[in-house]
């Protein structure tokens, strides 16, 4: 399909022709090029070939001879060395089919560059190819690899995609079923309960009103739990892209939001300035609001809450550049937690504290972690026992938005 080995004096000076180094070298330093050449070309993990172009009584490309081939390449194509002066349609007659011939032929007339990667079915070879051709004299160079096992992993990587999209309309589904099929049930059992605690109370005996109570108490918890799901299964990226949203503005109104519950527990909540970041409002008051209710919630006892919100610009390295972001951090001065907790408190439904000591569905951080995700940032958390904790969101700052 394309390429040549590098051996001995004679091809290095070829090589060193055909490349355009300068001949005018003692015979020493033209036999060390040539052996540097040849060891370049031989430890190619791609295939390299040079082909020279046969031409017709018409003076058109009819065909291209193999001039030079590297080892890689030879390995393939599953050829030997023995290919060079043999020509391209002869051992490989479907480059022709393939439409790579006439790509190859125009490389060679416009000196203009070509590359694709091409499912090379052809010629007892099945591969992925990814293959570039550059002109070189009257001729041109053509170097390739084998990307069968990329696009494997590829259409692996599709195949998830679908699986996860087919999870994501499953989790919809129950989401809907959630909200009418399994509410209006749990709604009578609480409305019977209520019924029968409240009537019929004088005829129960204690043991009654305790059953009656506990099946009240249990029904309200699966409430919560449909309640809380249905609200993780509703975060999803919205079409919001290109909304900006004041996080001053964000945390003015969760202040609103959680005005009782703030006044009740006699907590404070500073908020330094913030900055403006590419998101959607609702979402973000759901994060924030369920971050600073869970500060105030996990208070310690006897001690007022102080729950403390602010922001540093940061530069990160990704995949090796490096890019702006906003750290927003809730710190508070509750009981916190230890440090082996970190990664398993944003679990959906984990819980570090049993029902009868905090309410709740353990539902919350794995909301706030998903909101995040949903915007190309990272949630995490820094705790010791009884040391308070501190909740850091890390959001991009792409367009490097900030206020007045």
């Amino acid at each position: 399909m394309i390429l040549a080995f590098l051996s001995g004096c004679a091809v290095g000076v070829i090589a060193l022709i055909i490349l355009g180094i300068p001949a005018r070298k003692s015979r020493k330093q033209v036999n060390e090029l040539s052996e540097t050449l040849s060891n370049v070309f031989d430890s190619s993990l791609h295939g390299v070939i040079v082909f020279t172009p046969v031409r017709d009584a018409q003076d058109k490309i009819c065909d291209f001879r193999f001039e030079l081939i590297n080892r890689a390449g030879c390995d393939i194509i599953g050829k030997s060395d023995d290919v060079i002066g043999n020509t391209m349609l002869t051992l490989f007659p479907g480059n022709k089919e393939a439409g790579l011939f006439d790509h190859y032929c125009t490389v060679v007339e416009t000196k203009k560059p070509f590359s694709t990667v091409i499912y090379y079915d052809h010629d007892h070879l099945q591969v992925w190819f990814s293959i570039s051709a550059v002109s070189n004299a009257d001729g041109l160079i053509v170097t390739f690899y084998d990307v069968s096992e990329l696009k494997s992993n590829e259409a692996r990587l599709l195949t998830h995609q679908r699986d996860l999209t087919a999870v994501n309309q499953n989790l919809e589904q129950f989401a809907y079923i959630a909200s009418h099929d399994l509410q209006e049930p749990l709604r009578k059992i609480r409305s019977f309960g209520n019924i029968l605690s409240t009537r019929y109370a004088d005829g129960l005996d204690e043991k009654a009103r305790d059953y009656i109570s506990r099946m009240q108490i249990a029904a309200e918890r699966m409430q919560l739990l449909i309640t809380d799901l249905l609200a993780f299964s509703r975060v999803s990226k919205q079409d919001d892209g290109g909304e900006f949203t004041d996080l001053n503005k964000t945390l003015s109104i969760v202040k609103d939001n959680l005005g009782e519950l703030i006044s009740e527990a006699d907590a404070v909540v500073e908020v330094r300035r913030l900055p403006v970041v590419r998101a959607g409002a609702t979402q973000m008051i759901q994060l924030f609001q369920n971050l600073v209710s869970n500060a105030i919630k996990y208070a310690k006892e006897d001690v007022a809450s102080k729950v403390l919100i602010d922001a540093t610009p940061v530069k990160i390295t990704i995949d090796g550049s490096m890019r702006s972001y906003w750290e927003i951090s809730v710190a508070d001065n509750g009981i916190g937690f230890a440090p082996e907790d970190y990664e398993e408190i944003f679990l959906i439904f984990h819980r570090l504290h049993g029902r009868s000591v905090y309410s709740g569905s353990g539902i919350g951080l794995a909301i706030c972690q998903k909101i995040v995700h949903n915007y190309g940032g990272t949630i995490r958390a820094e705790s010791q026992l009884g040391e308070g904790a501190r909740f850091i969101v890390q959001l991009p700052d792409e367009d490097g938005v900030t206020v007045g």
